[in-house]
Order: C-alpha cells, then structure tokens, then sequence
C-alpha cells in the first residue's frame, strides 16, 4: 500500500492512512446498522401482518444476525489491513535505523489514533450510538482500546523492520 512516494518513507504515511480508513469505516458500519434497523422493522412488520412465518423467521435471523456480521468484518478489515501493512514492511529495503525512525515518528499517529479513538467512544456514548456498544462489541473495544492496539501494531512494524536484517540477512 503506497501512496505514491518514497518506499521509505510510504510506511509512516501508511499507518496514518489505515488508521483514518478503519475509522471511516467503524462509522459507516455504525451507519449501516441504523440503516438496516430502519428498514427491517417495517418489512417484518408486514410479514407478520400476511402470517407468513417462514419469511418473518428468515427475515428474523438475518436481522439479528447482521450486528455479528458487520462486527466480524470490520475486524476482519483490521487484520487485513494490518497483514499486508507487515508484508510491505517484510518486503521493504531499509536500513535497521529506518525502524527507530518509523518509532519516532510513530508518536503522530498514535496521537491521531487516539483523538479518532475517544471521538468514535464519545459518539458510541451518546444518543441513539449507544447500541453499538452492545450490538458490536468487539468493534467497540477495540476503537475504546485504539491506543494499545496502535502500540502494539507500531512495535511489530518496527519490529519487522529491524529484525528482518538482524536475522535474515
């Protein structure tokens, strides 16, 4: 994943721009769950009104079983993410100094993380948000814990990097 600048120097940029897409995309599943509550009431309001129970059943399961989904891909999305930002890390020439640089300069985006973080827990707190505290939880505890994730996922990039001369030659 690169944005078109030196290989060097894409990585630092790379983690800014995975965290900012993980929050947009927190926020759009976050969406789509009110999305899919506004219409699925209405249509299993109707089906139980035709006493079509196989349908209300299907509909029923599908309802309840979304929030799992949108939790499971989200995640999913993360660890995506985060695998491919550790093979251009494998797959990057740079010098071992390169990785106490990137953990330098890593303090931006933990910083960046974290106001994303506790702006993603103020909005799950408030108003009509607060359901997906329940409905996706690991969602949730994830962006609540954004500053833990952020150090450990920084610590293996740098890690990878550093290591990967040490070791392999």
């Amino acid at each position: 994943m690169t944005l078109g600048f030196k290989k060097r120097s894409s990585i630092f940029l790379d983690m800014i721009v995975i965290v900012v897409i993980l929050f947009v995309v927190a926020i759009m599943f976050g969406a789509a769950y009110f999305i899919k509550t506004e219409t699925f009431i209405p249509i299993m309001e109707k089906f139980n009104e035709s006493d079509d129970n196989l349908s209300t059943q299907i509909l029923a399961k599908s309802y309840y079983r979304s929030d799992e989904l949108y939790d499971g891909m989200l995640i999913f999305f993360l660890i995506g993410l985060f695998v491919v930002s550790w093979i251009s890390a494998f797959v990057l020439d740079a010098h071992p100094i390169f990785s106490v640089i990137l953990l330098l300069l890593a303090g931006g985006v933990l910083f960046i993380g974290m106001l994303l973080g506790n702006t993603y827990e103020m909005i799950a707190e408030e108003g009509a948000f607060t359901v997906l505290r329940t409905n996706m939880p690991l969602s949730y505890y994830i962006f609540s814990h954004w500053l833990v994730v952020g150090i450990v996922y920084i610590a293996s990039v740098g890690g990878i990097i550093y290591a990967k001369n040490q070791y392999i030659g």
